[in-house]
């Protein structure tokens, strides 16, 4: 368990900040309300999880100390779910070694989709570790049905419902099958009774820490049952449901190497031997807690207005990952090996198949959205073989991988879920390296307004009382109030009062401009502006810090905002999810030199830039010039475009910028067509 704690806390380290801002910053916000640090309530995300973040407060005021305080908490719940694991495979099958069932329930954890969500504060880490518990507090309640056990168990049921929608819906299912065996079990009637009860009162909680998170319900951040069954009742749902269901059940089956399959075998196995036994019970409720998780996936993107490549696999992941440590253990039944791996190909092909068949069929805006089964076990099929043929990629590397299990499994068990581990491991190194490092750059950039308003609050002996414009859209607001949020809740009689809004609205009265950001690429970016209060504290920080005055902002002359843009390749392409390098070139129109200044001590530097209108909004792209450019002269450039999440033909103009100023004449308006991604 300590080797697996310091495994994440090690990964982690590296990380800057949030990246999914939409959830990770909200969770982040709402743990500072709740902790009485910040006064900006967030998005309607459930704050259960937040909760659990509560400790990072304590040991700092610092957001960026906080947010690692709250990955070393993700990597503490993950760790003990090993524990839960353990316990679960103890009352199921108490005559097999420790060895076994301790390695079976560390090879469970080590599922790479686990070790990846890890590194993000979101709530489905909380999620993965008190289903766990759930399943193991069941295996526990069946064997010795004491009140202490019923009282765990619904307790634990009722702390998912407070995390997410969705734990409600695996809690349900779960309780809902031991219910059913209590009919025939009658001694586990009044804990089970008890266990309903715990959680209702548990799940009453919802309301009083919503509203002590402060949470807003202008803005949609998530799902609740009731949305849920609605799109169950509209017959137009049920196709994209159905078809979303295969897609995301031949996930579990390819990402989890077949396992999710040898799995369902160890429950037939055990309900032929017994249907009433307690591994038979157990087993029969995580099945239906999976495809409770897998049916609610399948709603949740009904229709597919959006490519979240961490969704599918997340939202059934909790329930995936007990039924993973039941097919690990079943690796010792050698008897059974070869109907297993047969079975475990034949689903896996037919899975993809139908899957793949669908995919065809769908409209070309749908297709990024659709399930491509992204995993990080199989981003390694994305990554190593060819693009053209997504499909057959994905079997070749589903095929490859589970041959190198079933290998493994010819020597013995153990050697089977080393090799489980080992692959697992890797798939999540190579996800880590190409695309959780490289987005934790992309997606928490220097923020010029962030580090300017820092500065001064940590300078200012009364200290700095921030506030955010209410123009400002709720992502935004989300970023720089997690970012902010010791200066925006420091509201004292003696502050310097502050404010942050975009760039183009009016200038607040009695308020010095001290700072500037241009926009970023990604969508509801803008340039922002700070402004402090006017004064002796403002002086005070300008004789330390360069600080930027509107007139740093003067336009260059119209006659010299020109400069003559061409693109090498007019026809503009690139796959959903996938970045552009775009080569062009730039003569110089004006009668100056035009020369790239450093962003940080200008304002205004002169870049190449795009602007791509999607459907998320503006995107800004932006790259410095190789070189100066004499008047009349010319010069080869390149930009990087991308990526865009929405598949589509999109309106893109690309030239010269004077940034957070003016575009320069000359430039090129095409469009950029945006394909499904592999």
């Amino acid at each position: 368990m300590l080797g697996l704690f310091g495994m994440l806390a090690g990964a982690s380290w590296f990380l800057n900040g949030p990246q999914v801002q939409a959830d990770e910053g909200s969770y982040l916000l709402s743990a500072a309300m709740i902790a009485g640090r910040s006064i900006l309530p967030t998005v309607d995300y459930y704050s259960g999880y937040s909760v659990l973040l509560l400790p990072a407060f304590a040991f700092s005021r610092d957001p960026d100390a906080i947010y690692h305080g709250a990955l070393l908490i993700n990597a503490l719940m993950i760790a003990t779910v090993p524990l839960a694991l353990f316990r679960l495979t103890s009352s199921l099958w108490p005559s097999l070694e420790t060895g076994v069932r301790a390695r079976a329930a560390l090879a469970a954890t080590c599922y790479a989709p686990v070790l990846v969500l890890s590194q993000y504060t979101m709530s489905d880490n909380a999620l993965i570790c008190l289903h766990a518990w759930l399943l193991a507090m069941a295996a526990s309640l069946l064997r010795q049905p004491r009140m202490a056990a019923g009282v765990t168990f619904g307790a634990i049921a009722g702390a998912l419902f407070l995390v997410h929608p969705r734990g409600l819906v695996t809690a349900t299912a779960v309780l809902a099958a031991l219910s059913l065996a209590a009919v025939r079990l009658r001694r586990i009637r009044p804990a089970m009774v008890l266990a309903w009860v715990m959680m209702f009162a548990v799940s009453m909680l919802h309301g009083p820490l919503e509203r002590i998170a402060g949470t807003l319900h202008n803005m949609h951040g998530g799902y609740s049952p009731m949305a849920l069954l609605e799109r169950l009742a509209s017959p137009s749902a049920w196709p994209w449901l159905l078809s979303n269901f295969v897609g995301c059940t031949t996930e579990a089956v390819v990402a989890s190497l077949g396992l999710f399959v040898i799995a369902l075998r160890c429950v037939a196995a055990e309900l032929r031997a017994d249907r009433w036994s307690s591994p038979s019970v157990v087993l029969m409720a995580a099945v239906v807690a999976m495809g409770a998780g897998l049916f609610s996936t399948a709603a949740f993107f009904v229709p597919p207005e959006r490519a979240d490549q961490l969704a599918y696999g997340r939202y059934a992941l909790p329930a995936l990952v007990p039924l993973i440590a039941a097919g690990l253990v079943r690796l010792q039944d050698e008897a059974a090996r070869g109907r297993d791996l047969l079975w475990v190909f034949a689903t896996a092909v037919v899975g993809v198949g139908i899957t793949a068949l669908a995919y065809e069929h769908l409209p070309p805006a749908a297709k990024a959205n659709w399930n491509q089964i992204n995993s990080p076990l199989l981003h390694l099929s994305q990554q190593l073989l060819p693009k053209s043929s997504a499909w057959m990629a994905i079997l070749a590397c589903f095929a490859g991988a589970s041959s190198i299990i079933a290998l493994a499994w010819r020597g013995s068990a153990n050697r089977a879920r080393a090799a489980f581990v080992v692959l697992n491991l890797a798939a999540f190194a190579t996800f880590s390296s190409t695309t959780t490092y490289p987005g934790g750059r992309y997606f928490t950039g220097d923020r010029q307004v962030v580090g300017v308003a820092r500065a001064f609050a940590d300078g200012t002996s009364d200290g700095l009382c921030l506030d955010l414009d209410p123009a400002l859209d709720g992502w935004q607001r989300t970023d720089l109030g997690w970012r902010l949020f010791p200066q925006i809740a420091n509201v004292t009689n003696g502050c310097v009062r502050g404010v942050i809004q975009r760039l183009d609205a009016p200038a607040p009265a009695d308020m010095r401009f001290v700072a500037v950001e241009r926009p970023s690429p990604l969508p509801h970016s803008a340039p922002l502006a700070l402004y402090v209060t006017d004064g002796p504290e403002v002086e005070a920080f300008a004789s330390d810090h360069a600080l930027l005055s509107i007139a740093a902002l003067a336009p260059l002359a119209p006659a010299d905002r020109s400069a003559k843009v061409t693109l090498e390749q007019p026809a503009l392409r690139v796959e959903a999810g996938a970045t552009l390098d775009v080569r062009i070139r730039v003569v110089n129109g004006s009668s100056l030199t035009l020369a790239t200044v450093d962003p940080r001590v200008s304002a205004n530097p002169i870049l190449v830039g795009a602007y791509v209108e999607s459907t998320n909004g503006q995107m800004n792209f932006r790259a410095s010039l190789p070189r100066p450019i004499a008047p009349a002269q010319g010069i080869e450039a390149s930009l990087q475009l991308g990526p865009f999440d929405q598949p589509g033909r999109y309106a893109i103009h690309v030239g010269v910028v004077q940034e957070l100023v003016a575009w320069f004449d000359g430039g090129v308006d095409t469009t950029i067509e945006v394909a499904a991604g592999p």
